[in-house]
């Protein structure tokens, strides 16, 4: 529909639907472009709606254990094992 390939599509970030996603957001798990979320030290990044909502710092995140689950669940969603 937006007359990109359906991998780019899948990459999109999930706020503005517009630029590729840079990563993926620890708290609520949403694909981010760069200008969408927020750095919070040298690795992490969150979206800016979950920002706002005071994950401000790297201590207010969830457990690595959640963050690796995100990754897992970016990482399926990229090579279609899980559905949408």
């Amino acid at each position: 529909m937006k007359g990109i390939c359906s991998i780019c599509a899948s990459s999109l970030c999930q706020i503005c639907s517009e630029r590729l996603a840079l990563t993926f957001c620890p708290v609520c798990g949403r694909l981010v472009c760069y200008e969408d979320s927020v750095q919070l030290d040298n690795v992490r990044r969150v979206c800016r709606d979950c920002y706002m909502k005071g994950y401000r710092t790297a201590r207010d995140l969830p457990s690595e254990g959640k963050y690796i689950e995100g990754a897992l669940r970016l990482a399926r969603r990229v090579l279609r094992l899980e559905p949408r």
